[in-house]
């Protein structure tokens, strides 16, 4: 440790000024620190939202905004909004069920079993996104739509 202090101390006694910087040094280093910040402010107060995908904006002060954000760049203020990214392609999901029925031309009642398949495709209504995510989440949307599906 002491043989880095040697080293440092014979680099500063070798600077003009004797190492305590100029008003020229300070200024650099006041400007890259200005930049620094610039950078990292300005690429937290930008988001994108992807093809196919679609946005709603969370404001800490007023909620979940209405307007939906399509594809592309946006801005947001950081800490005060939170984007929420959701894909809205459409989905193929296959429902499957098994169905119990008597044997109806048989002499006995026996109990067949057939297994039947849905095939069902959807995409969630991209203009009520953000009422979906003040009622349920997104993800619980396949469950809601499948309780309509077997009731009717």
């Amino acid at each position: 440790m002491e043989r880095v202090r040697e080293v440092l101390s014979r680099l500063s006694a070798n600077m003009p000024g004797g190492g305590t910087g100029g008003p020229l040094a300070k200024a650099l280093g006041l400007g890259a620190v200005g930049v620094g910040g610039l950078a990292y402010g300005g690429s937290s107060c930008i988001f994108n939202v992807e093809g196919g995908h679609r946005a709603v904006m969370f404001n800490r002060i007023g909620g979940v905004q209405e307007r939906v954000r399509a594809e592309g760049t946006h801005i947001l203020v950081p800490w005060f909004q939170r984007p929420i990214i959701y894909d809205v392609r459409t989905k193929p999901r296959m429902i499957q069920s098994m169905t119990g029925s008597k044997g109806a031309y048989t002499s006995t009642p026996v109990l067949c079993s057939t297994e039947s398949t849905l095939p069902l495709t959807f995409a969630p209504s991209e203009e009520s996104l953000w009422l979906w995510y003040c009622v349920v989440r997104l993800d619980m949307l396949f469950c809601i739509l499948l309780s309509q599906i077997f009731r009717w």
